[in-house]
């Protein structure tokens, strides 16, 4: 039996991928995390959907005071849903797209002291996992709690990865990597959104698109000041061809109001509808621009605009850099990625493919 730990809607699609193809043998579970906007809702959609043997919801985030006392304190009393997985020792295979780090070493903890033969492994959790090999390593913090807990090593009994694109990856420590067979996408897709994000129906997006992100500090009020007007030019130029996709966990937001997609449904999800060759994407950095290629074999435009912010070059991962000249060679996307170096260049770059665009 295998066990999938999700916390956003893409963790879930890749494991409705895993579990119709290469685990298609296989019962399965799925434990989902309350870490984004509409998770109680699809943890109750899959629950009566029946398509996964049993369904667990972890109610805990770190949203607000409560959130995080409530979160704080599973450190050292692990949540009911938690110490079930533990305690019954049944799966084969658990993988873990949530990297909650604490709960997975309490889990391989609770195994091997009962000598119980199960593979964990690590899950995508975006282009993170392509360019960072600090994702999967705990911060400074939880390392300490690992440390004082004695759960630290258990860590190291990870060495498979399942992943999208395994030609593509900067970073790798792990022994094994398993590709997600995303080519038969399209049949998980339209299970969710016929069952999991029925409101996704027939949705177009807009021709062009700016993936919001967001950001702490400084960074954050200079790269809202580069938003306004980035998008202000993209309203100019396309006028109603254009939206604003907010990130899942960003509540408020003022720019362009009118031009920011209300719906709350996973951009994933909502590419599958329209996106094609004649689209355009825009971010900082956003991890979900690479999406359509992945997951789809659908290649818009992708605008990055972070040499436009004061400093963030310095914070900016040599390793993204690396990713993109991969992105660009290993799958034939060259000529259709941009990073301008100035406003006038983004301006003379979107002018030049509305010309293009239908």
């Amino acid at each position: 039996m295998i066990c999938f730990f999700c916390a956003t809607p893409y963790h879930i699609m890749l494991a409705l991928i895993i579990k119709n193809t290469t685990m298609c043998n296989f019962k399965t579970d799925i434990i989902i995390y309350n870490h984004f906007s509409s998770a109680s809702q699809v943890y109750k959609k899959l629950l009566s959907a029946e398509i996964f043997t049993n369904v667990y919801f972890i109610d805990e985030n770190s949203y607000g005071l409560l959130g995080k006392i409530k979160r704080a304190s599973h450190v050292f009393w692990p949540s009911k849903v938690i110490k079930l997985i533990a305690k019954r020792k049944r799966y084969s295979e658990i993988i873990f797209f949530s990297l909650d780090f604490l709960n997975i070493a309490y889990i391989i903890k609770e195994y091997e002291k009962c000598n119980v033969k199960c593979e964990f492994s690590y899950g995508e959790d975006g282009i993170g996992t392509y360019v960072d090999k600090k994702v999967y390593i705990p911060s400074k913090f939880v390392d300490i709690i690992l440390y004082i807990t004695n759960r630290r090593h258990y860590l190291d009994r990870i060495r498979k990865l399942y992943l999208s694109e395994p030609s593509l990856l900067q970073c790798n420590f792990f022994s094994t990597l398993k590709k997600i067979e995303t080519g038969a996408v399209n049949k998980e897709l339209d299970y969710c959104k016929k069952v999991l994000w029925p409101e996704a129906g027939n949705l177009q997006l807009n021709t062009v698109i700016y993936l919001q992100q967001p950001f702490s500090g400084i960074i954050n009020s200079k790269v809202l000041d580069l938003e306004r007007d980035i998008c202000q030019i993209c309203f100019n130029i396309f006028a109603d061809r254009f939206l604003i996709k907010l990130h899942p966990r960003t509540k408020y937001y003022s720019n362009l109001s009118n031009q920011i997609y209300k719906d709350n449904i996973p951009f994933e999800c909502l590419i599958s509808n329209s996106m094609d060759e004649n689209h355009i994407i825009i971010s900082v950095a956003s991890t979900a621009a690479f999406t359509p290629l992945l997951l789809y074999n659908r290649r818009p435009y992708l605008i990055f605009i972070y040499d436009l912010i004061p400093d963030y070059k310095l914070l900016y991962r040599k390793e993204f850099k690396d990713f993109l000249s991969r992105f660009e060679e290993t799958l034939q996307y060259k000529e259709r990625i941009f990073i301008p170096q100035s406003k006038e260049e983004t301006v003379k770059i979107l002018l030049g493919l509305s010309r293009k665009i239908h």
